[in-house]
Parts: C-alpha cells; structure tokens; sequence
C-alpha cells in the first residue's frame, strides 16, 4: 500500500511538472504585450560597433539602434533597450524578456529553429584582424594551427572552430577583448565582422586588417557566386598580387595577368576575362566608377542581418517586416547607413 500510495505521488507530481512546463511554453501575444504597456523591448549586445555601443554618456546607441528605434515609432510605442551576453539574446527573447533581437544577428539554420527572422536588413562580411608586424599570416589558409580570437557565438566563432583545421579558440563576451588579448600577444589573429574590424584598427595603430580578396563579375552574371565557381573560368588579375596567387591555385583556370587592376576589369567589361580577383578596397573604387560590374568578397563568408522574434509569432514579425521596408521605401535606411556605417 505505502508503496503503491508513493507511486501515486510520484504520478501526480510528474502531472504537475508537465502542465506548469506547458504553460510556460504557451505562446506569448507580444502585439497585445506592446499596445498593454506602450513599449517595445529590444534584445542586443553593445559590444558591436558601429552597430550598437555604448557612447561617450554610456547609453546604447548604433546603427541597429536607430532602426530598432524606427520600428518602435511604426509601432506607435516606446523602444527599451535590454543589453546582454550575445550568446543569451535567443534565450532571453524565447523565455519573453526581450521582444526582439537587433544585434548584428545573422541568419543561420540552428538559429532559425529557435527563432524567426525578419528580411535581410544588412549583408556583411567577415574579416581578420593581425598586429601590424605580423607578415607570416597573408589568408585565411595561413591560419591554420593558430591562436584566434572571437566574440563567442558569433560567425567568426563558427568560422574558426568549423573552417580552419587545429586552431586554439579563445572566446570572448566582447570582441574587443579579443582584439586586447591580440595586442598583447596571447592570440595571433581575431576574426570579427568587417565594420567592427575597421573601427577597432582605426583605433589602435599597432593591429591591421589582412587584406582580404574580392570577384568582380559583371553585372548580369549570376552564374559566379564564390570561389569555387572560378574553376575553368577566365581570370584577370593584376600581376604578382594576392589576388594572382589565388587565381593560380583555382583549377583549371585560364588566368591574364595586367599591370593594373583597372586593366583587369576593363578587360572584364571587354569580354575577355569572366572575373577579376582582386584586394577588396581596391575593387570597391573600381566598381564605383562601373555601373556594369559588381563585386562581392570571396575569401571570408558573408551574411545577412536580420530582426529576430519568437518562432510563429508572425503579426509581430509582419509589423517588423513593413517598418524595414517603409525605411528603405522612405530613405531613412539610407540616411542610417551613412550615418553610421560609411562615415
């Protein structure tokens, strides 16, 4: 009987756990959280500039920021900041602390089974940051076997734990940290997003930014989208540069070596090449002044940024959706991107 009466215990309590955990799984209403309380809350880390970072009074501010602020006010409400640990935003916006995610957040396969994604906001790319004596590391290859630092959770996380054989990661709840522990000799490179990478270089004259290599393609050609799409094309490429390294390496490719890389790509414009490999600031200059070109980087990955909800929570994410669009419809986006990616 005692036994049987435990058991019995046992069952009910087991009920309980089960009905309490569903209820805390049931869905949150977050339009009708919103209109209740007049305020929208936002998810970030502000440790990523130039899209969020605390300024000089120690308020969040950034690029992310502005926009998360344009959302608030299609929306009619107040914006709240919430700033925590990168790696705990999904968390804290499953459990219903946060209403959104705005942190630079690229859109992944595992992130996508916990959460939903607004359309892309930003396409980035990554880069890797070496101190500025250091000549033995000239590509992501050359990585191989050394000490990276990263932002943990980041893309530049997955990147050096995934693509790059024997590495020793250290992570980091900042990327600065990492870029700390690079100037003191205690990693050899950092891999980080490029405007980040740009500020914290700017700032600190002893680290460089590798220059990374970047396809031109003409405009209408869709059929090159990385690296492994050069195989048997034509290459142009300026001669005894990174970029006429990497040419060669690609198999069977056809490559011209130029002078100058304007030769290139007005070979390129010519029909005579299918692609131009060059460094990555250099190509922007040259696609600048080329309406018919187009460039996109080929060493390092690149990603989209997006808004980040609840899964299924789809009248919030509409909303979201329709304040992107009315941004860029409207200029503003433009206006935010000068004002705090470009300048």
């Amino acid at each position: 009987m005692k036994k049987g009466f435990i058991s019995k215990i046992a069952l009910l309590l087991l009920m309980t756990v089960v009905v309490v955990s569903f209820a805390g799984c049931s869905k949150i209403d977050t339009m009708k959280r919103i209109q209740e309380k007049n305020v929208v809350i936002m998810g970030t880390n502000a440790e990523f500039p130039p899209f969020e970072y605390r300024n000089d009074k120690g308020e969040v501010e950034g690029f992310d920021v502005a926009m998360a602020q344009e959302i608030a006010k299609e929306l009619g409400v107040a914006l709240q900041i919430e700033d925590m640990a990168f790696d705990s935003l999904l968390n804290a916006l499953a459990s219903g602390k946060i209403d959104f995610v705005a942190a630079g957040m690229t859109v992944k396969p595992d992130r996508l089974k916990n959460a939903d994604f607004s359309i892309p906001y930003y396409k980035a790319t990554q880069s890797i940051i070496i101190k500025k004596d250091n000549d033995s590391i000239k590509s992501l290859e050359d990585l191989k076997g050394k000490k990276i630092g990263v932002q943990q959770g980041t893309t530049g996380d997955f990147m050096a734990t995934d693509d790059i054989e024997d590495t020793k990661v250290s992570r980091f709840k900042k990327a600065i940290d990492a870029v700390m522990d690079l100037k003191n000799g205690k990693v050899d490179a950092v891999i980080v997003d490029s405007n980040p990478a740009k500020i914290f270089v700017s700032k600190n004259d002893d680290i460089k930014l590798l220059a990374t290599q970047t396809i031109i393609v003409s405009k209408d050609n869709d059929s090159i989208k990385g690296k492994e799409d050069l195989k048997g094309q034509k290459i142009g490429v300026q001669q005894e540069t990174a970029g006429d390294s990497m040419a060669t390496e690609v198999e069977a490719a056809e490559v011209s070596r130029f002078e100058k890389a304007a030769d290139a790509v007005k070979a390129l414009k010519d029909g005579k090449v299918d692609a131009v490999i060059t460094d990555f600031d250099s190509a922007k200059n040259l696609v600048g002044g080329n309406d018919d070109v187009k460039l996109f980087n080929a060493e390092l990955t690149d990603e989209d940024y997006a808004v980040a909800v609840r899964k299924n929570d789809k009248e919030f994410l509409d909303a979201i959706n329709k304040a992107i669009k009315n941004m860029k419809d409207s200029g503003k986006y433009d206006e935010l991107v000068k004002q705090y990616i470009e300048e």
